[in-house]
């Protein structure tokens, strides 16, 4: 069963490489978030009207490189 499990994931890595990439942009977007909501709340909107206007620059960057 573990080897079945290895052996999947190493294709979906083989498949997608560049995913674990944009888990790992959207996994600091979020701390990034969250730290700024902690210690500069006056700055969370504007961070996060940022982020959402550089979504697609995100995914461009980040997901799609061959």
């Amino acid at each position: 069963l573990m080897d079945g499990y290895n052996k999947a994931i190493s294709a979906s890595a083989r498949a997608m490489p560049n995913a674990n990439r944009l888990a790992a942009a959207i996994d600091v977007v979020r701390f990034l978030t969250a730290l700024v909501a902690e210690r500069a709340p006056k700055l969370r909107e504007p961070f996060i009207a940022l982020i959402e206007a550089s979504g697609d620059d995100l995914v461009r960057e980040f997901g799609s490189k061959q």
